[in-house]
């Protein structure tokens, strides 16, 4: 049996369900029989060759699962690293802290900790700590773009 057919034989059996019975026509006259699958061949019967008789059998419900369409690798991908995402601002903004600020000032400085928009910064010099104080509002404005959400307010730059 192909899966159309298939198909129409599992909506017909669904549709039937509430009372139990379909009505089809047999050879020799009218028979009531039940729509249903009896071990899961595919097959079902209906009505009977001598006359108006009824048969009878037990119904079950097909289930099926959907059947969906493969997704590509990318969106499986893209699912994947934002159920790994961390949920605290400091790990968000330690994910995209080098593509907010740019590899020179990522090598140099790093985040590492966060309090209500204040994200304080650790500096290998005080020069880098200076300079930062002075690109803060530039780098607080790349890093809320880069976050989706203003959830940097302040930098705190200390050196090491």
């Amino acid at each position: 049996m192909t899966l159309e057919g298939n198909a129409r034989e599992v909506r017909s059996a669904s549709r039937s369900a509430g009372a139990g019975r379909s009505t089809g026509r047999s050879a020799g006259g009218e028979g009531h029989s039940s729509s249903g699958s009896a071990g899961g061949d595919g097959h079902s019967t209906s009505g009977d060759a001598g006359g108006g008789g009824h048969s009878t059998g037990v119904l079950r419900a097909r289930t099926h699962a959907r059947v969906r369409a493969p997704r590509s690798l990318a969106s499986a991908l893209e699912d994947l690293a934002a159920d790994l995402a961390p949920a605290s601002v400091l790990g968000r903004v330690q994910t995209v802290w080098e593509r907010a600020t740019g590899a020179t000032i990522a090598a140099s400085a790093s985040p590492v900790a966060e309090r209500e928009g204040v994200l304080t910064v650790l500096c290998e010099s005080s020069v880098w700590a200076q300079e930062l104080e002075m690109l803060s509002p530039d780098v607080i404005e790349s890093l809320n773009s880069a976050l989706r959400c203003e959830a940097i307010v302040k930098l705190r730059c200390r050196t090491a």
